[in-house]
């Protein structure tokens, strides 16, 4: 593609690109390069293989935005032999939490719940970029926490969620009014610990829905890069829980959850 076009409300935005590299054909940094622009903003030359750190890693990049002419434009140019490729385009209004209560309310939707953020490991509240107040660790029904210092963490734009992390534990529950929600789970290997010939494995489950054999550290392409799973869930219960099940292979740790409404 060489553009995408979208009529959007003047306004102030973050625009999330969702980028993964998949194709077998593409082994090495430097065999796919092209660049984007997000409402005149670039990235030149970017190499989502290089970035990500390898195959099928997946990768965000972010550019806050302000609307003025009704209409987001997002431009692609190739830079080497390969062609652009893009995974998914997010657009959210600025504002975060007082904004969406806002605007559900404005829907007649005041019911529903604005979601959650818990930043696992960390006894203070944290704010991420995009202005998001992400709670102190709770909701954890056992294990242990680490606060890992001020440890270099790749590809991410929010490093200090993941230098903390709850590890050990079975359980996190949360009460959330019944609906539809993206539960999406933070995970980051930080322990040296950790090597490819003695590796993290463990199990998760969230609302029933089950990710087997997870390894961090395969996932994410190495220590201090973060690995980020996603999942599209119904709650029916009043709560949303997920389940952690150790294996022969270290017990489970978590960086972050974050749960936001779906319609």
């Amino acid at each position: 593609m060489t553009a995408w076009n979208r009529k959007i409300p003047n306004g102030k935005y973050i625009v999330n690109l969702h980028f993964a590299e998949t194709s077998d054909s593409v082994s090495a940094s430097g065999q796919r390069l092209f660049s984007v622009v997000v409402q005149d903003k670039p990235i030149k030359n970017l190499d989502v293989f290089n970035e990500s750190g390898g195959l099928r890693q997946a990768m965000i990049k972010s550019f806050p935005v302000k609307i003025g002419n009704g209409k987001l434009s997002i431009l692609f140019r190739p830079s080497g032999k390969n062609v652009p490729e893009i995974n998914g385009i997010e657009i959210i209004p600025t504002g975060d939490a007082d904004n969406i209560k806002s605007r559900l309310a404005s829907r007649g939707e005041r019911g529903r719940s604005p979601g959650a953020r818990v930043a696992a490991g960390s006894v203070v509240s944290l704010q991420d970029p995009l202005g998001n107040t992400w709670e102190a660790d709770s909701g954890f029904d056992a294990g242990q926490v680490v606060d890992r210092g001020p440890i270099i963490i790749e590809h991410t734009d929010f490093p200090s969620l993941y230098r903390t992390e709850h590890f050990g534990m079975s359980s996190w529950r949360k009460p959330f009014p019944n609906g539809k929600y993206a539960v999406v789970l933070h995970f980051c290997e930080t322990w040296d610990g950790i090597t490819a010939a003695s590796p993290r494995v463990f199990h998760v489950s969230v609302q029933g829905q089950p990710l087997r054999d997870l390894d961090i550290l395969k996932e994410s392409g190495g220590l201090r890069r973060p690995l980020v799973k996603t999942f599209h869930v119904v709650v029916t219960t009043g709560q949303v829980e997920i389940l952690f099940e150790r294996t022969s292979m270290n017990v489970p740790e978590i960086n972050g959850i974050e749960i936001t409404p779906e319609r």
